[in-house]
């Protein structure tokens, strides 16, 4: 699961254990991409995906339709502004169903500001939400950025089940023998260059360390290639394993075997779900001192933050942390206490109070 099918998922569950219908409107996947709806607590209903994200996006409404046609749901949640939102913005037959958006990083791009057609678009959407949910300060700042009117925005961060990566996991069948617990660093996320994996590599390699030094990258993308290509050339092609992406039994064993996780992104995160992931296993975290990353790592106590495209400061902090395991082990306990705060059911009762009040309103609107 993605980062946004783990969101959808997780709120989803909750708002069915508190009694309330749930009815989820997603893409079609991949064709190597199995589907398993049957298997899960509530109706999934699948729509192509989207042929292009600036052309023929209309024609999606009348899958929004549909879904309202079938279930008649109350309020419609959104968690991407572009395209999604936009598409939901777009549909007359749901102009009386309140709107609320949710964007896990999709504003965070400052070259939206500079496009004319696009940024209009996410303007439209944020004109016609009811609510923007702003996962980080981060977010909020973008939602007012683009759209200086937007109606109202609601802080409410992005949840992680603190029991699931507590509970210890067994090895998975198949591991590499030199992914050994307490023995190597840990990426996880997709392959492309926004997330800075090829800086992680240069790093490993400059490392003051006295033993080779493994890295674990947990993910897929169009990098890979270019990345694999790299660890090689920098000599370190045996220490780097490219797993591809995991299953979650596979990704939670990584967490709590792992020295630390490491999120050397480039420019922004939204409010990375990794990083609450990494806390949730006891595991410390390094990432980049960026807007979102920076509210997601205590920097000193849950993990250390480092200055971005900075292979020199990222080499010394790894550096650090293998030379005092105590204080990583110190951070590993902080940031099991941080994920602690951000359990799934107290975010789902956030935005249940949104929904219900947004449901007075247009009743009484009627």
């Amino acid at each position: 699961m993605g980062g946004q099918a783990v969101v959808v998922d997780s709120m989803a569950r909750q708002f069915l254990a508190m009694g309330h219908e749930v009815a989820v409107l997603a893409p079609r996947p991949h064709r190597c991409v199995a589907l398993n709806d049957e298997l899960l607590p509530y109706p999934v209903l699948r729509h192509p995906r989207f042929y292009s994200k600036r052309w023929f996006l209309d024609g999606y409404r009348w899958w929004v339709a549909s879904a309202y046609r079938r279930h008649r749901f109350d309020v419609l949640h959104c968690h991407s502004v572009y395209p999604a939102g936009y598409v939901a913005a777009r549909c007359a037959m749901l102009s009386h169903v309140p709107l609320v958006v949710t964007s896990l990083g999709d504003v965070s791009s400052q070259r939206l500001a500079r496009q004319a057609g696009p940024s209009e678009r996410y303007r439209l959407m944020l004109r016609r939400a009811d609510a923007a949910i702003a996962i980080s300060q981060f977010i909020e700042h973008r939602y007012r950025e683009l759209c200086p009117e937007v109606r109202r925005v609601e802080r409410i961060s992005l949840g992680v089940d603190s029991s699931l990566y507590a509970a210890t996991a067994a090895r998975p069948a198949g591991l590499p023998g030199s992914i050994r617990p307490g023995g190597y660093l840990l990426f996880v996320g997709r392959l492309v260059a926004q997330k800075g994996v090829d800086l992680l590599l240069d790093a490993i390699a400059q490392a003051a360390v006295r033993e080779p030094l493994c890295l674990a990258v947990a993910g897929d993308g169009s990098a890979r290639h270019e990345l694999e290509a790299r660890a090689k050339a920098l000599g370190i092609a045996e220490q780097v394993h490219f797993l591809g992406a995991v299953e979650e039994s596979v990704k939670i064993y990584l967490y709590q075997n792992a020295l630390c996780t490491v999120m050397p992104s480039r420019n922004s995160e939204g409010f990375p779900l990794v990083a609450l992931e990494s806390c949730a296993a006891g595991r410390a975290v390094l990432g980049t001192d960026i807007p979102g990353l920076r509210e997601a790592v205590v920097a000193e106590q849950t993990g250390l933050l480092v200055p971005p495209e900075s292979v020199e400061a990222l080499a010394r902090a790894i550096s650090r942390m293998l030379a005092d395991r105590q204080w990583l082990e110190r951070a590993g306990a902080e940031a099991r206490r941080f994920a602690a705060g951000y359990a799934w059911d107290q975010v789902a009762r956030r935005h249940l109070a949104v929904y219900e009040e947004l449901c007075r309103n247009a009743r009484r609107a009627a």
